[in-house]
């Protein structure tokens, strides 16, 4: 029998989306659920919420801002627009979170990448998920349309970075970002005065602190 030389086999690799679902400013296609469009009305949001932060705007800030322009959160939007999701209904349909902001503000698929591999179990029995580092995420380009310009994210990265500053009694925010309250999750801001001893500087809660008024104070010294 003759020896034929083997032909070498093709392997095409394959990019399927891990998460359950599309973060804000996209949807699944309803032609082919493995692929993302664009969602243009939540697209529009994540536009202005990079360009209020460009313009010096905090989360805390931007989220109130969408708040008095009764602009519909992300599980709001999902639910006006009739498709099933896992998302709760909430409350107030315009009750933007700090979190909410900051997980648009830093996420890498508004550039038009699948990121793969951002979580991971220690134990298929266990449900918990831990957060992988960086450079264990699968990350592949072009897999579907940007919303935002790679200069305008590195610029809103930049400003991420070095958003913590003193106060106007010169202090340091020493848990700046590290502590959040334990009834909305939303984050503990920093409070002091002149007048004050470093006894009575304090920590609100943000929701408490700003015009909406969604929590309680929970005032820590």
């Amino acid at each position: 029998m003759e020896n034929r030389p083997q032909r070498p086999v093709d392997f095409q690799v394959r990019r399927l989306y891990l998460c359950r679902s599309p973060p804000y400013g996209y949807l699944k296609d309803p032609h082919d659920k493995e692929k993302w469009i664009v969602d243009e009305d939540a697209a529009k949001v994540v536009w202005r919420i990079y360009d209020l932060c460009i313009d010096g705007k905090g989360a805390s800030q931007i989220a109130r801002i969408l708040w008095n322009d009764k602009v519909p959160t992300l599980a709001a939007h999902i639910r006006n627009m009739g498709v099933n999701t896992h998302h709760k209904e909430p409350a107030d349909p315009y009750r933007w979170s700090d979190s909410s902001v900051e997980s648009i503000l830093t996420r890498m698929e508004y550039l038009g990448v699948m990121v793969n591999f951002k979580h991971y179990k220690k134990s298929y029995k266990k449900k918990r998920s831990y957060r992988n580092k960086p450079e264990k995420w699968v990350i592949f380009e072009d897999a579907h349309p940007a919303i935002i310009g790679k200069a305008q994210r590195e610029r809103v990265q930049e400003l991420c970075k070095n958003k913590k500053r003193l106060t106007k009694s010169g202090k340091a925010r020493l848990f700046s970002g590290l502590i959040h309250c334990a009834d909305c999750k939303g984050k503990l801001h920093f409070r002091t005065c002149k007048s004050f001893s470093d006894s009575q500087d304090n920590y609100v809660c943000s929701q408490y602190k700003s015009a909406m008024r969604f929590c309680t104070a929970h005032f820590i010294r």
